[in-house]
């Protein structure tokens, strides 16, 4: 289970079955409850909340990392799923979907990569410093090991490579900052590039 509120159901469950009841009486339980209706403020902070699209929790951090206003990055991740957005990448199941800053990431190559289910980013070195945060999937780097999940965000210093591979599930997409370039076995792509 992966919810981090999984280990005290855990617990209430295991209580509950020893004191003798049941998983499925707590069901009959709840249904016998009297409906109660949520407070107009949970209401309008649920209904808030599902006009927005699919992506639109991660809207501020994707403001921060984008140096732009909280709308603009929420039109931004709503455009993910449309798929006139996306344009060839540097791989085989690789996507790319660019997008402009602000001031900030001027010096940058900004914006959303998607990656199949089985494919891989190939290894690469970062001229300048990555900010990645993924919005679907997730995604491990093939050379520390470390898994980056939905929601995280992930840094790399000026220098670095990697590999990127997708782990078991959705396809990956995240958006991504990338100050002063990347070097892509020997392609070297930079923010004012033509091909991007």
């Amino acid at each position: 289970m992966t919810d981090p509120r999984d280990d005290e159901l855990d617990d209430f469950l295991r209580e509950t079955m020893e004191a003798g009841m049941q998983p499925n009486e707590l069901g009959a339980i709840a249904a016998s409850l009297p409906p109660l209706a949520p407070s107009l403020g949970l209401r309008g902070r649920l209904m808030q909340s599902t006009a927005s699209g699919r992506l639109a929790r991660f809207a501020v951090r994707g403001a921060a990392l984008l140096d732009l206003g909280a709308a603009e990055a929420a039109a931004l991740l709503d455009a993910v799923d449309r798929p006139s957005s996306w344009g060839p990448g540097p791989g085989p199941g690789i996507a790319l979907f660019h997008v402009a800053g602000g001031p900030a990431v001027r010096g940058a190559i900004t914006g959303f990569v998607r990656i199949e289910r089985g494919q891989a980013f190939p290894s690469h070195r970062h001229l300048g410093s990555e900010a990645v945060l993924v919005v679907q999937g997730a995604l491990r780097d093939d050379t520390s090991g470390a898994v980056v999940r939905t929601g995280d965000v992930a840094r790399m210093p000026a220098g670095s490579e990697h590999a990127l591979s997708v782990v078991p599930g959705p396809a990956l997409v995240y958006l991504a900052v990338v100050a002063d370039g990347v070097d892509i076995g020997g392609l070297v792509l930079r923010p004012d590039d033509g091909r991007l």
